[in-house]
């Protein structure tokens, strides 16, 4: 992570230096009258082709540099990997060689409740080995007496003996199996110290290699622009004497008038240069003027008659709106007393109607009884 954050800072530090000295050198190509009007220094341009060929040389290297380092870290993580798998698989292997060695099923301290074969082993009590032929009819074994409690005692406590020294010896090789990672962990890591120490002393030696090769490449950078700037103040001095007697002896403070003349028209002048107008163009300015104050009374006039004449066609269209609107309020009101008679009219049909059909037509309306005798059964 360091050696990135150094290319970086370094990168961005070049790459300030040169947007500096292409914009001093762009100065020195405006700011320098002569090579403006008589064209470009060919010296210059060459330095600075050598210097970014150099340039390009070094960052070349730098890189190529870079990539060896990163192409050794790689391999040496890659080896580093390699050799964590190599240990974790003898270290597997190691665990299941002890477990089918030590760890087996018939040395289980249960493995007599477990024993398929337990039942073929065991023995009936008062039976001799020579006589086998006895059964149950033998009264030779009754429910409840435990014949052999002396000897299981026996063999349980010398049982009880065996798992104390297997699990003594078990816990001494576990022992003995973690000292032996420790120590193997501890020399791994002493190892890898000792190459990464090697590779930081060689990574701060080429920064010293590095560093070195930048302080020269500035001293002799610092020498050149010394002599630049003492070319260039030279340079600098030849041209201010040079623009001293151009202008002294030049049209500007001659006052030529033709200096004032615009390239692109007669018409046009140019400001910085320009003296005044001439008494023949003051009175030509004067006469256009006053041309351009009678066309715009002219205009005014005209305006005026169109505006009055707008006025009057107001006037005579509210007028026959006016008329209008009195003649549609009277035909609205006409419309009214129509509608209000018409109104009327129909009011007294719809009377008449009503008093037709309610003592002409209902004459014997229907009473409750006659809508009680419907929905009485089920037909």
């Amino acid at each position: 992570m360091e050696i990135l954050s150094v290319v970086v800072d370094k990168k961005e530090a070049e790459a300030i230096e040169r947007r500096r000295h292409r914009e001093a050198l762009r100065q020195e190509r405006i700011f320098n009258v002569r090579e403006r009007t008589m064209g470009l220094d060919t010296d210059a341009l060459n330095r600075q082709s050598a210097e970014r060929s150099r340039r390009e040389q070094v960052e070349e290297e730098r890189q190529e540099a870079y990539a060896r380092e990163m192409i050794r870290n790689d391999k040496l993580s890659a080896l580093a990997s390699l050799r964590h798998e190599q240990d974790r698989r003898e270290l597997a292997k190691d665990l299941n060689n002890f477990r089918s060695q030590n760890q087996r099923a018939d040395t289980r301290r249960e493995w007599d409740l477990n024993d398929p074969a337990s039942k073929l082993k065991d023995k009936p009590g008062r039976i001799s080995d020579f006589d086998r032929s006895l059964g149950l009819s033998a009264a030779q074994v009754f429910d409840g007496e435990d014949l052999a409690s002396k000897t299981r005692r026996e063999i349980q406590q010398t049982q009880r003996n065996k798992w104390a020294e297997s699990q003594k010896a078990e816990k001494e090789y576990k022992n003995q199996v973690e000292e032996f990672q420790k120590h193997k962990y501890a020399q791994q890591q002493l190892e890898n110290i000792a190459s990464f120490q090697k590779m930081e002393d060689e990574i701060l030696a080429q920064k010293a290699a590095e560093r070195q090769a930048i302080k020269d490449f500035n001293i002799q950078q610092a020498n050149e622009r010394k002599q630049r700037e003492a070319e260039n103040a030279q340079a600098e001095l030849q041209d201010k004497l040079t623009e001293i007697k151009n202008n002294i002896f030049g049209d500007t403070l001659t006052e030529n008038p033709k200096v004032a003349m615009s390239a692109f028209g007669s018409h046009r002048v140019i400001t910085d240069r320009w003296k005044g107008m001439s008494p023949a163009q003051i009175q030509n300015i004067r006469e256009i003027r006053e041309k351009q104050l009678e066309e715009k009374q002219t205009e005014q006039n005209i305006r005026k008659t169109m505006d009055k004449q707008w006025d009057d066609e107001r006037i005579r269209q509210a007028k026959t709106l006016t008329l209008m609107e009195r003649s549609e309020a009277r035909q609205r009101r006409e419309q009214q007393k129509s509608l209000i008679e018409e109104n009327r009219r129909l009011a007294k049909e719809q009377a008449a109607k009503i008093n037709y059909i309610d003592h002409e037509v209902y004459t014997n309306p229907p009473t409750r009884a006659y809508f009680n005798q419907f929905n009485t059964t089920s037909r």
